[in-house]
């Protein structure tokens, strides 16, 4: 009978693990909802923690020997010889500003509300990518973030989230994305 819990544990432990790897960004459409709740949680979460949520500089440096998915040759070398100190400052720098500026508006991440994610599907410097912008609110106020994430092959990998700025555009508030 003990043989049997274990089995039964370790095949509830191994779903379980494999339940949580599923994350994977496959569609456009749900980077908006990524970055939205890596928002939600800023106030909360570490630095590395948030950190953690963008291609690593051995992704990086993996797409970058990567002739199919990276096809100028000038963008493959910068990728392979970028910094792990220059990715992860580079990171850290949008991470210090989005608190700041989102200090100065005032607002209480937790509190935000999804309103719309607008995004192109784009080819920069031989690769593809998705740049967009968020659409939240918070206390009935609108506010836009860029959102910047690369095309791996298999799944979109977050790159950069930057530029917070209260939103002057007449957004759908439907919540639905573009």
């Amino acid at each position: 009978m003990g043989k049997m819990n274990f089995k039964v544990l370790l095949i509830a432990i191994i779903f379980s693990l494999s339940a949580c790897s599923t994350g994977s960004i496959k569609e456009p459409e749900q980077i908006g909802k990524q970055v939205f709740e890596i928002l939600r949680n800023l106030s909360i979460k570490s630095k590395a923690d948030y950190v953690g949520n963008f291609l690593s500089i051995e992704e990086i440096r993996e797409l970058g020997k990567n002739e199919t998915i990276v096809t100028e040759e000038k963008t493959r070398n910068e990728m392979t010889s970028m910094l792990k100190e220059d990715w992860v400052g580079r990171i850290e720098g949008y991470y210090k500003y989005i608190k700041e500026k989102g200090g100065k508006y005032g607002i209480n991440w937790q509190e935000i509300e999804y309103l719309n994610f607008v995004y192109e599907i784009e080819t920069d410097y031989g690769i593809k990518g998705c740049r967009g912008s968020l659409y939240f609110k918070y206390k009935d106020k609108p506010y836009e973030i860029e959102v910047s994430s690369i095309f791996n092959g298999t799944e979109y990998k977050l790159e950069k989230i930057s530029s917070l700025e209260v939103s002057h555009l007449n957004q759908n508030t439907s919540g639905e994305d573009s």
